[in-house]
Order: structure tokens, then sequence, then C-alpha cells
């Protein structure tokens, strides 16, 4: 039930954390009852998360604010929960998938709700749910991908799959009208992933593949229609913000202020290589930057300067190049090898989906953190780690 209830609360203020506290008792009570055996791979995919959390720690040794650390390393610690929640899924057995995919289903359309009433009722111009546009615009964009690869990789009646492309077109429309770039970014790119895996996995037939192609072309013009006014307003302000940051005229713009924001970050890795300035104290470095004109930056900021906006940037920057490696073997490289050593040994089309949609939301993170560094921001990190669990449990025992 907490399964099925985390793609359909998770759109919510505080409904993730609720999803993840509950889960996280229940964990703890199912292990003192059993506890399974894992495998190697998901043993060294574990152990890694805690290794870069270790090491991230290391930089606590250089930080100057520290309350805005402590926070940091309090998001940071939710990683090594994922130990006893995946355990626990590991030996309960149950099809968490199926689960899963019918509250991704309710989601699509949550969301198609929440969107419209901010968008269209409340007159928002871009629709930011309980949050803001970029978690909204995110969390819409993983919907949107679990159901599409669903379409791909299980088989369903002719209900079910109607109830599918409806739920789809509704989170699609969501991530258009969050207006977020580095969403858009993300679909684009995994998407053709999805599609790509097809031919590894060898199990669709041409026509399904193109009945799959045709319905994505379609539903993307019906979502290009209910909010083609945000999709030209966005592209106007890319297109403009991209001159004016190119002819170097001024930062005015998030592209531009970012530029500055990673150039800053590059700078200030250059201090401290090893281990960094310090977990959480960008923002204090960046500020003694901009007072000593070190960095430009304009009276009028249009984005946070809290922290570097680029996951890695902001990594290396604040623990170092050691961080950088921990981030990037633990967060990024062992989960992707685990999910393409599970999609060969998948066996039904529930092991193809959660091994593919596993490859798939790893790196939509990846692309997430180009332009956004989703580690600050709790209700990204408790998704990327429940859907990490829900996925990799399936493959988790030491039978697999």
């Amino acid at each position: 039930m907490l399964t099925l209830l985390f793609p359909v609360l998770m759109h919510f203020r505080h409904g993730v954390s609720t999803v993840f506290g509950l889960m996280l008792l229940l964990s703890f009570y199912m292990l003192f009852r059993t506890r399974p055996r894992l495998n190697k791979i998901a043993i060294y995919m574990l152990a890694a998360l805690v290794v870069f959390i270790l090491i991230s720690l290391l930089s606590f040794f250089n930080t100057e604010d520290m309350e805005n650390s402590i926070r940091r390393i309090k998001k940071l610690a939710n990683f090594v929960f994922l130990i006893p929640i995946f355990m626990a899924m590991v030996s309960s057995r149950k099809d968490l998938v199926k689960a899963f995919l019918i509250g991704a289903a309710i989601g699509g359309f949550v969301l198609l709700g929440i969107a419209i009433y901010q968008a269209y009722i409340l007159g928002h111009s871009r629709a930011g749910g309980f949050y803001n546009v970029i978690m909204f615009g995110s969390i819409a964009v993983v919907i949107t991908l679990a159901l599409f690869t669903s379409l791909l990789y299980i088989k369903s009646s002719k209900m079910q799959y109607s109830i599918i492309l409806l739920a789809l077109l509704g989170a699609l429309v969501a991530t258009i009208l969050s207006g977020t770039r580095g969403a858009w970014l993300g679909l684009v790119v995994t998407v053709p992933l999805a599609l790509g895996l097809t031919f590894i996995v060898k199990e669709m037939s041409r026509k399904k593949f193109m009945q799959v192609i045709v319905m994505g072309i379609v539903l993307t013009a019906i979502a290009g229609i209910l909010a083609g006014d945000v999709i030209i307003a966005r592209w106007q302000a890319t297109s403009q913000a991209i001159d004016a940051s190119m002819a170097l005229k001024d930062q005015r713009s998030p592209i531009g202020q970012r530029l500055t924001m990673w150039d800053a970050a590059i700078k200030i890795w250059y201090r401290n290589p090893i281990i960094g300035t310090g977990l959480g104290d960008f923002q204090a470095d960046f500020e003694k930057m901009k007072e000593s004109g070190e960095v430009k930056w304009a009276d009028m900021p249009i984005t946070s300067s809290g922290y570097a906006h680029n996951t890695l940037f902001e990594a290396l920057a604040s623990t170092g190049i050691l961080g950088l490696i921990g981030l990037i073997l633990s967060t990024f490289l062992l989960p992707l090898v685990y999910f393409t050593r599970a999609l060969k040994v998948s066996v039904n089309e529930y092991d193809r989906y959660a091994s593919v949609f596993g490859l798939v939301f790893v790196t939509v993170f990846l692309i997430f953190g180009l332009t956004e560094n989703w580690l600050v921001h709790k209700q990204l990190v408790l998704t990327f780690i429940l859907l990490l669990a829900i996925m990799a449990s399936r493959f988790g025992s030491e039978t697999e």
C-alpha cells in the first residue's frame, strides 16, 4: 500500500517524507523478523552510498557555515536509510512494481489536476505544485517516464492501456506547464533511451513499437496544444538568455547566472581540491567572492545563489575530488551497472520494466543535476531513494 501511495502523495507537501518515514518504521519491524541475504552487487551499491556520505563528512573540517552544513548532512544521511528499506523490500518478496505503477497512473491524473488549477484557474505563469516549479517539473518527468516505460515493456488490457495513456498525457501536460527546462531536457534524453533498450530486450514486436511511437507523437501534440503558450514563452526566454550570455551583455538570466556560479564553483575547488571547502559552504564562499569583486553578479538576481545549481560542480567545490568521485560512483555509476546486470537476468515483463526504468530514472536524475543540485531538495532526494529501493529490490536477493 505504501508503494502505491508513494507516487500519489509525492506531489503534495510532506507527502514523500510521510511515506518514507512509514516505510522506514515498517522496514525496521520486518528486519527484526527476518533478514535477507543480499547479492554482492547490491551490497557494493549500498556500501558505496555509505562511503560517499563518510567522504562528504570529511569536508566538515573546512566548514564555516555550520548551520547550513548540518542541514545538508541531514539530507545526505537519508541515503543511509535506503539500506533497511531496501533489505525489507527484498525480504518481503511482494511485487512492488505493480503497486508502484498503479500509483503512478493515479499520480498522472493528480499532476494534471494540480497543473491545470495553478496555470488556468489561479493564472500562474508556471505550475509549481506545493514546492516550486523545479521540483514539480522534475517529479512530473519521473511519472511521465514511469508510465511511458510501462507502455513499452508491460502487457496490458485495452482498458488498462487507455488509462495509462490518459495518465501519461496528464503527466506530460504537467511537465510542460511547469516550464522547467532542465526537466524537459531530461525527458528528451531519456525517452530515446527507453526506446533504444527495446532493441536489446527484443521482447517487443515491431507493430507494438510503432504503436507506442505513434501514440507518443499524438500525446505530445495534444500536450503541446494544451500548453503551447508555456513552451513558446520558455523557448523565447531561453533564446534571449543564451544570446545575452554569449554576448556577455549581462547576467540577468538564469543561464548567465548559472554560468557564473559554475565558474565560481571551480575557483572554490582550486582552494581545497581534495576534500573541498565544506559541505554547505558554497553560499558563504560565493558571497565572499561577490563582495571582493572576484565574481560579478546582477543587482537583481533571479536565480538563488545559495547553491551552485549543478550537482557535480557543487560536489566538487564542497567535498572536493574525493566527494565528486564518491557521488558519481554511488549515486549514478553503480546503480547503472546494477540495473544493466538486472536487465540481462530479467525473466519476465516486470523484471524488464524494473531494470529499464531503473536505468531511465538514474539517467534522468543525472541530467537534472546538470542545471540544478537536486541533492539540496529533500523531496527529490527521498524520491530518488524510494525509486532505487523499489526497482532494485526486485533483484537484490542472493539468489538473483
